[in-house]
């Protein structure tokens, strides 16, 4: 079992994203790279979900089939947001758009069973504002930083995110989180050798995406407290606050960028652990529900 999550779960996803990176490299230009990083993580996730639960559903029966639309929808917003980064409107309309969908994919099993009338509309935009707001924390714990730093805040936050999941007692989603981590792996050790912001920067709507699905699925349908997942939610929020802090003092030095990362892997260690100690009271019987009957 853990050889075929290590195999299908971290190696796969991370080839393909590394295959992905290989062939868009040869294209060139700021927009193909951004693309490329969306497109090698939304792979990665899907890869990896079809070969530990087979082929993706159009309209799956178990709402952590929808991961893998979920980063789907993500890839579309941001191509469009890297088609169009002259235009002002688009891009914020594909991510609103996107938010919103996403939210009501994850919501769906909710709002059949427990939300009626206006409170089903209200829940689904609140949702989105959430993702939103991660969603652009992401982006400038990324753009302020360099692509080795940003790399390393993303793949620290993602890895953090599916560990916590995992804490929750949701192995499924912990597994998709892990996906995802380990095709930001992929891009982390390319940047490492040849750093590129756009590639990264391309890579943030698929990363925040899936992390927050994962977190909103392990809260909604399985044992995460409230407690964690706006942890989880907040690491990025601390990567910005810690590179504002820091960037004043020592400007674009080594030591800022060094310090920003030490703060995140900070966070993220204090999430895991909040999260390992509240999984740890949970019982053992009792399954993960993901709100069907």
């Amino acid at each position: 079992m853990l050889v075929q999550i290590a195999v299908f779960g971290v190696v796969l996803p991370g080839a393909v994203s590394l295959a992905t990176w290989a062939v868009a490299r040869q294209l060139g230009g700021e927009k193909s790279r951004r693309v490329a990083g969306a497109a090698a993580l939304f792979l990665a996730v899907h890869a990896a979900s079809w070969a530990l639960f087979g082929r993706p559903e159009l309209t799956p029966l178990d709402v952590t089939g929808w991961v893998v639309h979920v980063a789907g929808i993500a890839l579309v917003a941001g191509v469009i947001a890297a088609l169009a980064q002259r235009e002002k409107s688009l891009p914020w309309i594909a991510r609103g758009a996107g938010a919103i969908a996403i939210a009501y994919l994850i919501l769906r099993p909710l709002l059949a069973h427990q939300f009626t009338g206006v409170a089903a509309p209200l829940a689904v935009v609140a949702a989105a504002v959430t993702l939103m707001i991660y969603w652009l924390c992401l982006d400038q714990a990324v753009s302020r930083s360099t692509p080795r730093a940003g790399a390393t805040v993303m793949l620290v936050i993602a890895a953090a995110t599916a560990a916590a999941a995992g804490a929750s007692g949701t192995v499924i989603v912990a597994q998709l989180g892990g996906a995802a981590a380990a095709g930001i792996g992929a891009l982390w050790l390319v940047c490492l050798r040849s750093p590129d912001r756009e590639l990264i920067r391309g890579s943030v709507p698929v990363a925040a995406a899936v992390g927050w699905s994962v977190t909103a699925l392990a809260t909604l349908y399985a044992a995460m407290s409230i407690t964690v997942a706006a942890a989880v939610l907040a690491t990025p929020v601390v990567a910005v606050v810690a590179n504002a802090v820091v960037s004043r003092r020592w400007a674009d030095s080594r030591r800022a960028r060094v310090l920003v990362v030490a703060a995140t892997l900070v966070a993220a260690a204090a999430v895991v652990a909040v999260a390992v100690t509240d999984g740890r009271s949970l019982d053992p019987a009792a399954g993960a529900d993901y709100g069907y009957d």
